[in-house]
C-alpha cells in the first residue's frame, strides 16, 4: 500500500510519497507565495515521478501542528480533502515530533528541546530525551515565553526548531556552541514524516477526515467571532 503524508506547520512543504519499505519520493520546498497552488503542484509532481495514482493512495498522513496558523489551514485542508474525496482514513502527527525525529540516528543527542517560533516572543516546544529505542517526550507541545524556556533546559540539551535562529545569543551564552543544532535540522523532512506516519498507521491511530484537526494552541486567535 502506498501512503502520501505532509507537513506545513513552518515556512517549508514537506511531502513524503511511500510504502512499508521505502520512501519513493521526498521533497522539502519554499513557496513564499501560492502556498495552496504550490502544494498542489508539489503533490502532482511527488505523484509523476513515482508513478503513483492519487487513487491507489491507501492513507494520507498530516503534521497537525502547532506551527503555522496558515500553513496548518493549507495542509489539513488538502489532506482532508483528499481523504473525503478517495473515503481512505487519515492520520495526524505531532509537527514537533517530525523534528524531534531528525535525530534518531543521532546517539549523541540525548536531551532535546524542540523550539519554534510563535511570535510575540512565545515559542511552541515540546522536551525529548533518549532511550534505548528512540526519543519518548518529556513534556507536552507548551506554548511558552522564550525567555522563560531555557531554565527548564539541562546542560546537556541541544535545541533545534526556526526558534533556535532568533534566539541563538541567549542559547549559545547559556549552553555553549554545542547546543546549536545544524539548520538544516531545524524543520521536518520527508523521512521524519514518513517515520511518523508509518507508527501511527501501523498502531491504527488513524481517523475519518471528519476528525483531523490542527493543535492551536493560541486558541484565542483560532474562533470565529460573532458581529455584535
Amino acid at each position: 500500500m502506498k501512503f502520501l503524508s505532509i507537513d506545513t506547520s513552518t515556512k517549508y512543504s514537506v511531502l513524503a510519497i511511500f510504502d512499508e519499505e521505502r520512501l519513493g519520493f521526498g521533497e522539502r520546498r519554499l513557496f513564499e507565495k501560492g502556498r495552496v497552488d504550490g502544494l498542489d503542484i508539489l503533490i502532482r509532481e511527488g505523484l509523476k515521478k513515482t508513478r503513483a495514482r492519487i487513487e491507489r493512495i491507501g492513507c494520507f498522513g498530516a503534521g497537525v501542528g502547532p506551527g503555522s496558523f496558515t500553513g496548518l489551514r493549507v495542509g489539513l485542508s488538502s489532506v482532508k480533502g483528499l481523504g473525503y474525496g478517495l473515503a481512505v482514513p487519515v492520520a495526524g502527527f505531532s509537527s514537533l515530533d517530525a523534528i524531534a525525529y531528525n535525530f534518531l540516528e543521532d546517539e549523541a543527542v540525548v536531551d532535546l528541546c524542540v523550539m519554534v517560533d510563535a511570535r510575540r516572543a512565545n515559542v511552541y516546544c515540546r522536551f525529548y530525551k533518549r532511550r534505548k529505542d528512540g526519543f519518548v517526550h518529556i513534556s507536552a507541545d507548551e506554548l511558552v515565553p522564550a525567555k522563560g524556556l531555557f531554565s527548564r533546559c539541562k546542560p546537556s540539551t541541544v535545541f533545534c526548531g526556526d526558534a533556535v535562529g532568533l534566539y541563538r545569543h541567549e542559547i549559545e551564552k547559556e549552553f555553549g556552541i554545542r547546543a546549536i543544532s545544524p539548520e538544516a535540522a531545524w524543520f521536518p523532512t520527508p523521512e521524519s514524516i514518513r517515520r511518523l506516519s508509518l507508527e501511527a498507521f501501523a498502531s491504527g491511530r488513524t481517523k475519518s477526515c471528519y476528525d483531523l484537526s490542527a493543535r492551536y494552541l493560541y486558541e484565542q486567535d483560532c474562533q470565529v467571532k460573532k458581529a455584535c
